[in-house]
């Protein structure tokens, strides 16, 4: 059931690029190993949608020198043994150059064959701390969690005077990472963090982590999962009574952890990088409203950067990089790339940075923190 899924996606992917001259050249070919199905679908969703805008953009603009630029997906379930048997066929039998993918515990898993095959691995989501050493093909659109909790851990402590911080994580590298991160930079800016709970990927209750939160009597709750437990923990937070503030992971603005909690997320604090679905740059707007027009919703910041992800292999195909070292040295001196998520360039690691704005939802709205 799982490879007819996949090949239908990647025939129809294929049409969707179309619209090019008949008798063109063979397309040009990329992989994805996504979360096509298993706990976090969401995730291959949201790719799945900036992709098809991508190759919409790519397709009117002529394709790659006139060839065609198709997808072919692998659906990995977020596990790491079916993303390298994904990634094995990709590169054996497609021969792809280079690839998207995301979650932790998947792009660790995948960097050495990447790195062994010398094909780029594109991460649009991912952000354990340890991506930034995993290899010389590897890059990030994301900033990491080296970047986000750390800055999250120093406004706990210098702007909202935390002295003592509950955590929630999911059980997985993702969670592991900014749960390290975090509890080492509290120490270092004088937090304790006397309540660190771990749950399930993909869990929908909270209860047990709560009453144990609870009892610590925090002065903040910092909860680093995924968009969807977020918004459980929170609604049932409300039900238990708990009104201790929360300061949330960036993927917390996804439309979906809304819909979950509803007024629970009220007052909830969280960093979001430059990607502005409201007040941001002409491109962001347009971008949008475009989504809007095409799923009825604000897309989440990873819609954009898978986008800009694809966009990005999409612009070194078109200058001439067709292999995996021509890609991965494209990108290395890329500079200032006007993404829909921001503006793209990658450091020494390939990785890229950007600063923190931290909001508040007020009204059911984000807006900026203190005003």
């Amino acid at each position: 059931m799982r490879t007819m899924r996949v090949g239908m996606a990647v025939a129809w992917l294929s049409l969707l690029a179309g619209a090019l001259p008949a008798g063109a050249q063979e397309p040009y070919r990329l992989g994805e190993v996504c979360f096509c199905t298993g706990p976090a679908p969401q995730f291959g969703e949201y790719c799945q949608q900036g992709m098809e805008l991508a190759l919409e953009d790519i397709a009117r603009e002529g394709g790659i020198k006139g060839r065609k630029l198709e997808v072919i997906r692998e659906d990995c379930q977020a596990q790491p043994k079916l993303a390298i048997a994904g990634l094995t066929k990709l590169i054996s039998l497609h021969k792809v150059p280079a690839f998207v993918t995301y979650g932790s515990s998947v792009v660790l898993a995948l960097a050495p064959l990447a790195e062994q095959n010398k094909v780029v691995l594109l991460n649009t989501m991912a952000t354990s701390e340890k991506i930034r050493q995993a290899g010389d093909f590897i890059f990030s659109n994301i900033a990491g969690s080296e970047v986000e909790v750390v800055q999250a851990a120093e406004f706990a402590a210098r702007k909202l005077g935390a002295k003592k911080v509950a955590m929630l994580y999911v059980n997985n590298e993702f969670g592991l990472s900014g749960r390290t991160v975090f509890s080492q930079t509290a120490a270092r800016v004088g937090m304790t963090t006397p309540v660190a709970e771990a749950h399930d990927i993909g869990a929908t209750d909270y209860r047990t982590q709560l009453t144990k939160v609870r009892a610590a009597v925090p002065d903040l709750i910092f909860m680093y999962s995924h968009d969807k437990e977020i918004g459980y923990a929170l609604k049932q937070a409300k039900q238990l009574g708990i009104d201790t503030p929360w300061l949330l992971y960036s993927g917390a603005s996804a439309p979906v952890t809304a819909e979950i909690a509803g007024a629970a997320l009220e007052g909830a604090i969280m960093p979001q990088w430059p990607w502005d679905p409201v007040g941001g740059t002409p491109k962001m707007r347009e971008f949008v409203a475009r989504y809007q027009a095409k799923h009825g919703k604000v897309p989440a910041i990873y819609v954009a950067t898978c986008y800009d992800g694809y966009r990005l292999l999409g612009e070194a195909l078109r200058s001439g990089a067709t292999t995996g070292p021509e890609i991965r040295d494209f990108i290395y001196k890329v500079k200032n790339f006007e993404g829909v998520s921001g503006t793209l360039n990658f450091d020494q690691d390939g990785q890229v940075v950007w600063p923190a704005r931290f909001m508040v939802v007020k009204g059911g709205k984000l807006t900026p923190y203190g005003r």
